[in-house]
């Protein structure tokens, strides 16, 4: 669908105003709106057309509805980011065309449900998204299918590794590296999750697993290296080369040292490991050997109360600690129906709460001591395992260029060994550029969706020289 958009709508003043309502998710908060466009402009420059297309682009989509006007200085247009697409040396591919050939085929649910996601039916991109073992990889995957490069030269680099990957003298190397990349998550994710201090138990796993990968997958290209000569020539390998892995092992040396997975899974919160911080081991050998502790307490203040004059008729008396409140006697409600609250008064005891499946909780002298002597110990320990993980944020933060300049050569061997892996089952060839010759040579080519549907397949050889070039379909 096309729709016309009014000249007026690109005017330079009106999307002036209009990317000042532009709040990119990450920005600094409480901004006005001359604040949020410089913002903007350090992101995306201040060339004059790009600014009228974005401003064009807003004036649409809050005139169809797709985002609410908005009106005020302290109003704004969320969005989560910009990217930039470089769109030389690229293929330009109508959506028509991708569907008709096959390269994406989206398959609906088949009694028309709304709401469901389509999948992704017979394609190119369906086979080797089968193969490709991480999500940042698929998405890099459909950007290759969508503008496929016109660059020779990163075509060429593209099809020595997967031709590198495929053979069965580097098997070994392929499986190596399939089995190092199913452990890789979504790093850039989490990176960005713990910068805003909203990371859980499950981030630091997707962490530590990833950073594992990445060595692993870092010391197989190495390898690779080593055992092959010709593989120096690659771009992708050598940069894998020229990579430390430094910053990747301390980080998960200091994830090793700070996270208990176990417990942190099994207490749904973050637990820090015995043996990194002795005042931590220390607080928690005390915390978890209160009841004890406590019930020794509760005798002997028991005895204190019967050595009183004219001493309570107690038949219970018990110690309990709560978090953020202290220590605290607690007596059953038929003890205190039938003491009464005023002779407990006199006997030192303040009410503090009532439950009705634990009783009546008091403080007294005791509790106070309790207080002062050992202090809010629960909270204590959580205080001090959030600075530990926040200390250890700060390690992983130093490291996170070195995170992400891995995971985006990762991202890329991900795509190339599906290529590969697809290339070895379903036997495709590499096919060889003759720059200096306006020539088109197949010789037995196979379509390699139509070969998979059909009982029998006839190859075909093609031979096509000079001048313009189309091809009918039909």
């Amino acid at each position: 669908m096309v729709s016309y958009v009014a000249n007026g709508e690109f005017g330079i003043a009106k999307s002036k105003e209009l990317c000042g309502f532009i709040k990119v998710r990450g920005s600094p908060e409480h901004m006005t709106s001359t604040a949020r466009y410089d913002y903007l402009c350090h992101l995306v420059g201040e060339e004059e057309c790009v600014l009228r297309a974005i401003g064009g682009l807003l004036a649409f989509v809050v005139q169809n509805g797709v985002l609410a006007a908005v009106a005020t200085d302290d109003e704004s247009i969320e969005i989560n980011a910009i990217r930039h697409r470089n769109f030389c040396d690229v293929m330009d591919i109508s959506p028509t065309t991708l569907r008709a050939l096959h390269v994406f085929s989206q398959d609906t649910h088949p009694i028309g449900r709304g709401g469901l996601t389509p999948k992704e039916g017979l394609s190119l991109y369906g086979i080797l998204k089968s193969h490709v073992k991480t999500g940042a990889a698929r998405k890099l995957l459909r950007l290759w299918l969508l503008y496929p490069s016109t660059n020779i030269q990163t075509v060429t680099e593209r099809q020595f590794v997967v031709d590198f990957l495929r053979r069965s003298s580097n098997a070994a190397i392929l499986q190596a590296l399939n089995d190092a990349l199913r452990g890789v998550k979504n790093a850039p994710g989490v990176l960005c999750r713990l910068r805003k201090i909203c990371g859980g138990i499950n981030d630091w796993k997707a962490l530590y697993s990833s950073l594992k990968s990445f060595i692993i997958v870092l010391d197989t290209m190495k390898v690779a290296m080593q055992q092959n000569e010709d593989v120096k020539s690659s771009p992708l390998f050598a940069h894998a080369t020229s990579v430390s892995e430094t910053h990747l092992r301390q980080c998960v040396d200091w994830i090793d040292a700070v996270v208990d997975f176990e417990e942190s899974t099994a207490s749904g919160k973050l637990v820090v490991a015995q043996g990194f911080s002795e005042e931590i081991d220390e607080m928690k050998r005390c915390h978890s050997g209160l009841d004890d502790f406590l019930t020794s307490v509760a005798v002997q203040e028991h005895e204190n109360f019967l050595e009183m004059d004219n001493p309570p008729s107690l038949s219970s008396l018990c110690f309990t600690y709560q978090p953020q409140i202290g220590y605290l006697v607690m007596l059953s409600k038929a003890d205190v129906d039938r003491v009464g609250f005023e002779n407990l008064k006199q006997c030192g005891m303040s009410f503090i709460f009532s439950s009705p499946e634990q009783g009546y909780h008091f403080k007294n002298d005791r509790c106070t001591q309790l207080d002062d002597e050992l202090g809010d110990i629960y909270g204590a320990i959580m205080d001090l395992e959030s600075k530990a993980y926040r200390y250890l944020e700060t390690k992983v933060f130093e490291a996170s260029a070195s995170i992400l300049e891995v995971a985006a050569l990762v991202r890329e061997l991900d795509c190339l060994q599906a290529f590969a892996c697809a290339a070895n089952e379903f036997s495709w060839t590499k096919p060889n550029f003759l720059e200096d010759e306006d020539r088109l040579v197949v010789e037995d080519g196979r379509h390699p969706l139509l070969e998979l549907v059909v009982p029998s397949y006839v190859p075909n050889s093609t031979n096509l020289r000079g001048g313009d070039i189309q091809i009918v379909t039909g």
